[in-house]
Parts: structure tokens; sequence; C-alpha cells
């Protein structure tokens, strides 16, 4: 729905290796300053904007400001969504597909005014929050337990090339299936165009409270999705020797070793994403999957 927020600061998260993500961020730092918002950037990266930013430590960035604005794709999208946690998040386009960014660079001015007068279209998306138990004979009781909440997807993937993981799957303590997979994917509706699109998991409208547990190329009967209420939880726990690598997001979260499980829910706050001219749901699939306006499943 359309907001009125308060934007006096925006913390700016441009690709970190793509020059034209730099060059944008740079322009919308100029039209921000122009309209009296002051822009932000980590001070790591500070040296590399030619424009006056102001530089803070990452960890002050959620503290700081009052909205946050990737530069890349959609990969930048979610790494921007993890550094603003509890941020609004809007995401301007500089990569190819865009279904998360979607400020085209040619809005880029008319979008600064947007953020200036704070009036903006935000969408409370459902994030999942997942955290490891260890196996007692793997880890010390005293071992850090890795979390994550992601907006897209947990991603159990094998760590040997040419095996398959196996993975017991249960939903509220109760074994739903065991499975041997390439991987297993446990989506959000945001998520679900994302890997579990490409297991041909179904596609969900991103105002659904939903979780999606779809597996990866399953050697068995079992390859179909499972769509569960957000008030469940689901458990992984790897069943063999075969270690399984789990990402968040994309991003390495931890290693899982026999009778080690991985615990997901839906997470207690949402991600507040910021939308530019909102097309249809159907449109958006139509523009983002086939420049030529056809969905191929």
């Amino acid at each position: 729905m359309t907001e009125m927020l308060s934007i006096s600061k925006v913390a700016l998260f441009p690709h970190p290796e793509r020059v034209s993500a730099w060059k944008e961020a740079e322009r919308f730092a100029v039209f921000l300053a122009e309209e009296g918002v002051e822009a932000l950037i980590r001070e790591e990266l500070a040296g590399c904007v030619g424009v006056p930013v102001t530089s803070v430590p990452e960890k002050e960035i959620p503290y700081r400001a009052d909205l946050a604005v990737s530069f890349g794709g959609d990969g930048t999208f979610l790494r921007t969504v993890r550094a603003a946690s509890g941020l609004p998040v809007a995401g301007v386009n500089c990569g190819e597909l865009g279904y998360l960014a979607e400020v085209p660079i040619e809005d880029l001015q008319e979008f600064a005014d947007a953020v200036a007068r704070g009036i903006l279209v935000c969408e409370d998306r459902l994030a999942l929050h997942g955290e490891v138990e260890w196996h007692a004979n793997n880890r010390s009781s005293q071992c850090e337990r890795p979390s994550a909440v992601v907006l897209n997807d947990f991603v159990f993937d094998k760590r040997a090339g040419g095996r398959v993981v196996k993975l017991r799957v249960c939903v509220d303590g109760t074994r739903y299936a065991t499975l041997r997979a390439d991987a297993l994917v446990v989506a959000t509706p945001t998520g679900s165009t994302a890997y579990n699109f490409s297991a041909r998991g179904p596609l969900v409208t991103p105002d659904l409270q939903v979780i999606l547990v779809t597996p990866v190329a399953p050697h068995g009967l079992w390859d179909r999705s499972l769509v569960l209420g957000p008030g469940r939880e689901v458990q992984v726990e790897v069943t063999d020797d075969r270690r399984a690598a789990v990402f968040a997001d994309g991003a390495p979260c931890c290693d899982l070793a026999q009778g080690d499980r991985f615990f997901i829910r839906a997470a207690d706050q949402p991600v507040r994403v910021v939308r530019w001219r909102p097309f249809g749901y159907i449109e958006r699939l139509r523009a983002a999957f086939d420049g030529r306006g056809d969905l191929a499943l």
C-alpha cells in the first residue's frame, strides 16, 4: 500500500564490482542532495564514491537510515535486505533480471523525488528464520549456532560433486519424507520465482503467507512441492555421512553433518519491500522472465 514515510537519510548499496551500479548510486546521491536528503554508505566503500556522501559502519545503518536502496540485480537486493535489517528496501535495476530490483535507471530522478516526499508503495513480505541444532557427537553444546533470516529461501545443497544429499524432512516434529536429492529448497512466496521455480515448484503471489518445500532432482517418487501455512515449522536433518551445505538467500550459512538439524519458521517481522509503478503479478512475471511477454513453463 502507499505509505507516507519521513525520510531524511537513505543508505546506498551499490554492487561492489559493477561500474554501472556505482555510477547510478552516485547520480542518485546527487538527486537526493538536491532534495535535501542525506545519502549514507558503508565506511569501507566511502572512498570509492565520487560525490559527497556520509560514511557509517555497516552495523549502524539500520539505526541511522530511514530507507535502503540497492543498485544492481536481485542478488544485490537480497544482500541489502540482510544488511539493512528492519528498513524498507528499494532496488534500482542495474542488472539483467530485476524481479526484486524494479526501479529502472531512467526513473532515478523521479524516484528520488518520491523518496524525498516520502510517498512510497510498500509491501510486507513473509520472511523465514532458520537456526541450526548441532548433534551432540558433532559439536560442543557451547558451539555457536548459526541462524539467518531470508526473504527468498534456504537451500540445502550437496557438498560432494556427483553425490546426492540425504535429508529427513519433518513438519511440526512429524516426519514428512526422507529424500535423496541434489538439493532441497524451503522458500517464501517472494522466493517462489527463484530456485524454487527452477526446480518446478509452484509460483505463489507474494501477498500470501505460505512456506514452500521443494526437492531438487530427487532420486525417488517424492518429487512434489509441499505448501505449508505460516504457523508451521520445518525441520531438516542430515541422515547419513554425506554433508549438506545450507545457503541463506544465496549466502553460505553453515554445513550440516549427520544428525544435525535445521529449523525453519516464519520470521517475527516481515521484510518491507518498496515497489515502483507496481505491475499486476502476472504482468510482472511475464516482464521478468521473458522479454517477449511469454512465460515459458
